[in-house]
């Protein structure tokens, strides 16, 4: 790590952590992160910006993502973009599944909440994993949400099976389960945007462990009556259990239905959490998209050896 990247680390840190502490508005916080990208990146994070305004402008993927929801949702075949990505999804899980099988024959009732199913060698025997993922219909939605062209922190198959340790009590269709702490509920980065896309392998009913969210309109409300902000940064749990109770039993969106349905959310300001697989099992594409950080402070799951300097949009996503 060099000299000017723990200089925009400390900065970052400091307006998150000062900011809270004197009770500057988290909207003005999240402001003030932004500008700390553009200072420390003005060239990449400008040309993000106008670039997204060319791509959004009379594109009929704007608002596809309500600001004031942070979500949308889709049905199976709605979008005919995703198509390769959900071939080629489907051979790689029914390729790995099987392996799972012979190393996990029962349920295995351990720590374990989910498996990603992609390994590194899958993006070069399907590239049409990165290829939908920086298709122009996924970057229009994205920029225009985002406000500048996104860039893409990874692609993953989750897969869930049957897990319990002995955390707290969760119910399902009237039945007691016991369901692991790592469930609580929170937000992903929240001085950033980070939204994932969620698209169903298989059917996913309740006793699959469906992923519950609050939409951001509410996720906001809940944030600034129980201190969300405050409580982090102070080591304490975010949200209590007694506040999600409540907020969850009332306002939670679960994500079940069919293979090819799915939903893009902000997993950065919509409360959520997963729940718990008690039987069969959940498998679901993820592919996760943040704002861009600058250049030398980019983290991604994915690998990729086709670099072509023509293709800007691809290379700034990726």
């Amino acid at each position: 790590m060099n000299l000017r990247e723990r200089i925009y680390l400390r900065t970052r840190e400091l307006i998150y952590s000062y900011g809270i502490r004197v009770g500057v508005p988290f909207g003005f916080v999240r402001f003030l992160i932004k500008l700390c990208d553009a200072v420390f990146s003005p060239e990449d994070f400008f040309r993000r910006y106008f670039l997204a305004r060319k791509i959004t402008k009379n594109s009929k993927w704007r608002n596809f993502i309500p600001r004031d929801k942070g979500y949308a949702t889709f049905a199976s075949g709605e979008l005919s973009f995703f198509e390769p990505l959900e071939q080629a999804a489907r051979k790689i899980y029914e390729t790995k599944v099987k392996e799972l099988e012979k190393r996990l024959p029962e349920p295995h009732y351990d720590d374990i909440h989910y498996n990603d199913l992609i390994d590194p060698q899958d993006f070069k025997e399907y590239p049409e994993l990165l290829e939908a993922a920086t298709s122009p219909e996924i970057v229009a939605i994205l920029s225009d949400y985002f406000g500048g062209v996104p860039r893409l922190q990874g692609i993953h198959i989750w897969l869930s099976t049957p897990s319990m340790v002995d955390d707290e009590i969760h119910q399902i269709n009237g039945r007691i389960y016991e369901r692991k702490e790592a469930s609580d509920v929170h937000l992903d980065k929240l001085e950033e945007g980070l939204v994932y896309l969620f698209i169903m392998i298989k059917d996913v009913s309740m006793e699959n462990g469906p992923f519950v969210f609050i939409s951001k309109k509410t996720s906001d409300e809940i944030r600034r009556k129980i201190h969300y902000e405050k409580n982090l940064l102070a080591g304490r749990p975010p949200v209590s259990t007694k506040d999600a109770m409540q907020h969850f039993e009332r306002d939670a969106i679960t994500l079940t239905g069919k293979a090819g349905e799915g939903i893009f959310v902000d997993v950065a300001q919509c409360l959520h959490r997963p729940s718990l697989c008690i039987e069969g099992e959940r498998a679901m594409i993820v592919l996760r998209y943040r704002s861009a950080r600058p250049q030398f402070h980019c983290d991604r799951s994915y690998t990729r050896d086709d670099y072509d300097p023509d293709d800007l949009i691809q290379n700034l996503v990726l």
